[in-house]
């Protein structure tokens, strides 16, 4: 936790609340805790934001009052209840610096910096410019735009791919070498563009050839090609940002596994979205003989394997109630109206999302209740699942 930058903070925060949860004994507290660290991701996710409108401003100024008020409660409620010292590496350097500063010959009696024995207490200040600053976020944004304009990050991250781009020169003639393999990324990036394009093309002309009629039965006018499913190691979906820029995930089974897409529910108080594993990436060639079907040749198909989650039952979550949301896979039956596994076309597939366990829950295998490790990551167990996680915002 030393010489962090600005961006680890960030990270750290982002992740803060499955690994406090639990933290604090007292039940009270830790809810009280859990949501000031989501009020202030909260307030961190608004005030960083790339594009403002009047309603997402008001809703900064009104998060920002929350926040003051929830931190000011912590620091009167739980922190007072709570014994915090220094760190052992705090009480360390504070010794040494002492130590140094120490004359010799001269008796201990005619020091005048007091010395202190044993770690000191460490109690929240709240009397900092930082806090007292946090008001001036929705009018400085009102006067020179998003937080982005005049951030320092973009520059720190610029500066970070210019120290990666050195490392990979012969450090002769760097500045020359440096643009060429700028130049070769953006060719890069543009070629993989293109190639999107012209693959989601394809995507919609062959979905709407073999698209069946209701009445009849997909798996009589449908075909794989040798009977034949290859697997992949990844597969990218593109996405459009709330700022209307282009983006794009890359899905790994091994790394990167969590999905999510419209939920279709057609209820009022359904969830808007349903959250799944993806354990497996596969394309085959497939044809259609369906006498409704535009084309009956043959044409690859890309699909997934998804193990679905749901969400956790009688638990409230959002805005209003703080948690973050919270869900489960879905429990494995052997018969045939199963929906733990499922096959998912990438087209339905929204972005990636992060998936956090919550450990204070632990592990269970009533889920799946045999040794399946094509269903679980390579770092879960073999025989177990985390109880629940938690959807991160």
């Amino acid at each position: 936790m030393q010489k962090l930058a600005v961006r680890d903070f960030e990270a750290i925060l982002q992740h803060s609340i499955p690994v406090f949860d639990g933290l604090l004994p007292d039940k009270r507290e830790n809810r009280k805790l859990l949501k000031l660290l989501y009020c202030t991701a909260e307030l961190h996710a608004f005030a960083k934001m790339c594009l403002h409108t009047e309603h997402t401003i008001e809703h900064l100024s009104e998060v920002i009052k929350e926040f003051s008020k929830l931190i000011r409660k912590f620091r009167e409620d739980v922190c007072s209840s709570c014994n915090t010292v220094k760190t052992p590496s705090e009480l360390s350097r504070r010794e040494q610096n002492q130590a140094c500063q120490k004359v010799p010959g001269v008796p201990q009696e005619t020091h005048q910096q007091d010395v202190f024995h044993g770690r000191q207490p460490k109690l929240l200040n709240l009397e900092t410019y930082k806090f007292h600053s946090l008001g001036d976020y929705p009018a400085y944004i009102y006067l020179f735009g998003p937080t982005d304009s005049f951030s320092t990050q973009p520059g720190e991250l610029a500066h970070r791919l210019v120290k990666c781009l050195y490392g990979i020169t012969n450090k002769c003639e760097v500045a020359q070498q440096i643009g060429n393999h700028v130049c070769r990324q953006e060719r890069a990036e543009l070629a993989q563009k293109v190639r999107s394009k012209q693959t989601q093309l394809r995507n919609i002309v062959h979905c709407k050839s073999i698209r069946a009629s209701k009445t009849n039965n997909v798996e009589d006018n449908f075909q794989i090609y040798g009977n034949t499913i290859h697997e992949v190691g990844t597969c990218q979906i593109n996405f459009t940002t709330y700022n209307n820029h282009q983006g794009y995930n890359t899905i790994n089974p091994k790394t990167h596994p969590d999905v999510m897409v419209l939920s279709q529910d057609d209820q009022r108080d359904a969830q808007p979205f349903w959250y799944g594993c993806v354990l497996g990436v596969f394309h085959a060639k497939v044809a259609t003989t369906h006498p409704d079907a535009k084309s009956k040749q043959i044409e690859r198909m890309h699909f997934l394997f998804v193990r679905w989650s749901r969400l956790e039952p009688n638990y409230h979550s959002g805005f209003r109630h703080a948690p973050l949301p919270k869900v489960g896979f879905v429990e494995h039956f052997d018969d045939f109206e199963n929906y733990a596994f499922r096959f998912l076309d990438p087209a339905q597939v929204l972005r990636e999302c992060h998936l956090i366990p919550v450990f204070r829950l632990g592990k269970t295998h009533e889920l799946l209740p045999f040794d399946c490790p094509v269903a679980r990551q390579v770092e879960e167990s073999k025989s177990k699942d985390w109880v629940n996680y938690y959807v991160n915002m």
